[in-house]
């Protein structure tokens, strides 16, 4: 399917709206609805600019979306588990965070069944509420906010079956606030962050 097809159906939507005012005044949240579906599918249908998935980490598990700005710029945006410090039994509960990145594809390899392996890199931002690792045994881990500064390196392997695979690091140099026993707010470094550094994340993401 090409732009001009698109516009097409697009135009025979429209026609079709018009000529039946009545439904539409009857009942506008679904002309709504249909409307932005048919523009979406007419927009990137044919791009494939798209990407929806799940990551996997060891401290995290969360869902993402990826689009493509330019052809060697891409935009990853998600939402996830902390689940580092509940998986060690030292939480009840998960914590919560989103994050982004701006990505560069700084390098690009064919492989011979015609997938393609793309090299990328890029600085973002992330925020979240979780609890953050402690260092000593004697230490209390604290359940507070975080925000800072986000970067992932990685690379990723285009499937010509609109699947793609991402294996990176994406560690984040922020700063974490908590209040001790004694309701005084402490204020340190995101240690879970720093250590993403070594923790490999995996993501799996469908391309559309």
């Amino acid at each position: 399917m090409n732009y001009s097809l698109n516009s097409l159906i697009f135009t025979k939507f429209a026609l079709s709206l018009r000529a039946n005012a009545n439904l539409v005044e009857m009942k506008p949240y679904r002309t709504i609805c249909l409307a932005v579906f048919v523009f979406v599918f007419c927009g990137v249908s044919h791009a494939q600019r798209n990407t929806f998935g799940t990551s996997w980490g060891l401290s995290e598990i969360g869902i993402s979306y990826g689009r493509i700005i330019k052809d060697n710029t891409f935009l990853l945006a998600g939402i996830h588990l902390e689940t580092g410090e509940a998986f060690a039994g030292r939480a009840n509960m998960p914590g919560a965070a989103a994050s982004f990145t701006w990505n560069t594809i700084f390098a690009r390899k064919e492989s011979g069944n015609g997938n393609e392996i793309r090299f990328f890199a890029g600085p973002g931002a992330a925020a979240g509420y979780c609890k953050d690792i402690r260092i000593k045994k004697t230490e209390q881990g604290l359940l507070g906010a975080y925000f800072g500064l986000k970067g992932r390196l990685g690379l990723e392997i285009i499937y010509d079956r609109n699947v793609n695979i991402c294996v990176c690091v994406a560690p984040v140099l922020g700063l974490h606030l908590a209040k001790d026993m004694g309701g005084n707010l402490l204020a340190r470094y995101y240690r879970y962050g720093l250590m993403q550094t070594i923790m490999p994340e995996i993501g799996i993401s469908y391309r559309f």
